[in-house]
Parts: C-alpha cells; structure tokens; sequence
C-alpha cells in the first residue's frame, strides 16, 4: 500500500496512490487517521490518484472527513481522474468532501471551495426516519446556507430528486439544539445519545404526534453550523439583508 505525505505551503499532502477496495480499506483508513491526528497544519489535501472509487473507498473519505473535523482541521479531497469525481457528485458527496481538483501554485493558500461569503454552504448527510420508537428509512438531508438569507438554514430531506421535501429552519434555532432542547410550534430540535463521541441531533417536523422525526450526525452539522458563523456571524444577520428589497415584497404582498 502506497501512501506518502508532504507538507506543501501551508498544509499536509496525503498521497493515496491505491486503488481503495474492500481488502484494504480498513488499514488504509488506519494509517490517514493516524496522520490526520498527528498534524498540527490546520489544513490537509487528501491527494486521491486512484483511477475508481468503490464504495468502500467513499466510505473511508467520508471517515477521514469526520476524523479531521473532530481534530479541528480542514479537510479537502483532490480527485485528479474526472471518472472519480462524477463517482463522488452521483453519491451527492461533492459537497461533503471538499473536493478540488489540484493543488494550489505556490505562494498561494489552499482553496477553500465553499466558504465565500458570497456562495451558499452546504452539507449532505445520512438522515433516518423514525416511526415510533423504530429507526426507519435512510434519507440524505441536505442543510444549506446562504447570506443572503441569513437568518435560515434550509432542509432538504429525500432518498431522490423526486422524492424530496424541503424545510425552512432558524438557524438559531439549530444552534441551540445542539446543545437543549429548543423549538416551539412545528419545529423541534434536541441532542440525543446515538453512535460516536457527540451522538445526534433529532429534528421534529410538524405537530406533537403526527410530525416527522428525523436523526443526523450532531458533531458534522455543529461542524457546518460553526461554518456558517464564520461567514454570517451571530447579531449581525441584519447587515446581509437587502431591506429595500424586503419593503417592496411587503407592499406588492398587501
């Protein structure tokens, strides 16, 4: 197995010149935690060369994306082979993991593919459905961010495009659930127990009783949340918003 790092400019380079598959997958991903967890650069380039990716090999980046997040560092995904990042965007994964598709020139930093303030954020995640007390359908949710809404974050939940339903949601509401329960009405958030060190976030969507309970991974969207406070922070929402445009929607809505 061939694995090499560098630190170029600014970050660690992770080379992966395997091709990632069920028989090595679990002592690759051993090694890249391993480097991961002993960097101290705030960034790291997972620099993939394999010409495919097999599930297992999704699996392992998805992996290294969460390790880096719990460690503090920021992680991007180089696919270099167009064939492994059409893989990537069909698994509504793009997003998720950074991609980029070189290396930055020197002198200059590495890219940060969606943290403009001017660009939306996003995430794709794992969601599951509860019916009862029973954890149910598997869904992707996708929480989005942008600016120019400041005050939202907007859910997507669905296994397809076209089965999809989609939500608005104060994100200060979101934040607030990361740690108690918070909500009032139709919209409820609160922390729960599940798998890993943070456990997860469950969103009920709709009346007590009839509403939509959901599950998601709390460390990785309170990892996205922090993103977005970045870029808009808390208290000053009000200076993203055009308010002239918000005046004429209310008079052409009366």
């Amino acid at each position: 197995m061939l694995i090499l790092s560098r630190r170029d400019e600014d970050c660690l380079v992770i080379e992966v010149h395997d091709v990632i598959d069920g028989e090595n997958a679990s002592s690759l991903q051993r090694q890249l935690f391993d480097l991961i967890e002993g960097e101290q650069q705030n960034s790291v380039v997972l620099d993939v060369h394999a010409p495919l990716l097999y599930a297992s090999a999704l699996t392992v980046l998805l992996a290294c994306h969460q390790r880096a997040d719990a460690d503090g560092h920021r992680l991007l995904v180089l696919l270099r082979e167009p064939l492994t990042r059409t893989v990537v965007r069909l698994a509504g994964l793009h997003d998720v993991l950074n991609i980029i598709t070189s290396l930055p020139s020197a002198g200059r930093s590495v890219p940060k593919p969606d943290l403009p303030a001017a660009r939306s954020l996003s995430i794709t995640m794992a969601a599951h459905h509860y019916l009862g007390l029973q954890r149910g359908l598997a869904l992707l949710a996708r929480f989005e961010y942008a600016p120019a809404d400041p005050f939202v974050v907007t859910l997507t939940l669905g296994v397809g495009e076209a089965e999809q339903a989609c939500w608005r949601l104060s994100r200060e509401l979101l934040q607030a659930g990361m740690d108690a329960r918070a909500g009032m009405g139709d919209v409820r958030v609160w922390p729960a127990p599940g798998r890993g060190v943070s456990g997860t976030l469950r969103l009920r969507i709709g009346p007590e009783g009839d509403g939509a309970l959901f599950e998601v991974d709390r460390s990785r969207l309170a990892a996205w949340l922090s993103r977005t406070f970045d870029v808009v922070p808390p208290q000053r929402e009000g200076e993203h918003v055009d308010w002239d445009a918000e005046a004429r929607h209310l008079i052409a809505d009366s």
